[in-house]
């Protein structure tokens, strides 16, 4: 068994370094018009709007409490 961790800049490294997936969708908006980012800017705005919805009971589609683990099987005890 091998023990990897990380030294005190190499942990403020990854926590300001931002996700590849992140990289990815900033470049690639980038060259997006304008006309179409304002787009997506609008229709964020809504999805954040409907989030913040109080008066919606969000109950019959999310459950709370302890997440379950899956039962062990021989194939999965040192996983």
């Amino acid at each position: 068994m091998v023990l990897v961790t990380l030294t005190e800049a190499g942990v403020e490294l990854a926590r300001n370094a931002p996700s590849p997936l992140q990289e990815t969708l900033a470049e690639a908006m980038s060259h997006l018009p304008k006309s179409e980012l304002e787009t997506i800017a609008e229709s964020l705005e809504r999805v954040v709007g409907l989030m913040q919805m109080k008066h919606v009971d969000a109950a019959p589609i999310l459950e709370t409490g302890p997440i379950m683990q899956p039962p062990e099987t021989p194939n999965n005890n040192n996983i």
